[in-house]
């Protein structure tokens, strides 16, 4: 806790800090991806035959790094996870063909800068 306060203490003197309205456009960013995760999925499930009970569910999409501490700039990318059922696989969410997400991301108005990163592991 002290490390905190001395971290945070330290990021408002050199003012690291996001203000009020860049914090706002960030939450609304992680916000609308979090829609879209949910909708790519629901609509991906749907594509490959799911129950539509299942396929309802969707996915989730997690923040992580320096966002997810709180301590993010307004230069600082966000750290995104994105967690979807079985039924949705790796080559789904990184096709840049039409009905992967990451096309989907390349192709959404107000987005400029997508990087996936392919070799990314998660353990489940």
């Amino acid at each position: 806790k002290k490390l905190t306060k001395l971290l945070s203490g330290y990021m408002d003197e050199v003012n690291l800090r996001a203000n009020p309205e860049e914090t706002t456009l960030r939450q609304k960013v992680v916000n609308d991806l979090s829609i879209m995760v949910n909708a790519w999925v629901v609509e991906t499930c749907r594509a490959k035959g799911v129950p539509e009970d299942e396929a309802r569910l969707g996915g989730k999409l997690f923040v992580s790094g320096s966002y997810r501490l709180g301590v993010d700039t307004a230069k600082d990318d966000i750290d995104t996870i994105c967690a979807a059922p079985r039924h949705i696989d790796r080559n789904d969410f990184f096709s840049e063909e039409q009905g992967g997400f990451t096309y989907r991301l390349r192709n959404t108005p107000g987005i400029s800068h997508v990087m996936p990163i392919t070799e990314a592991v998660v353990p489940i």
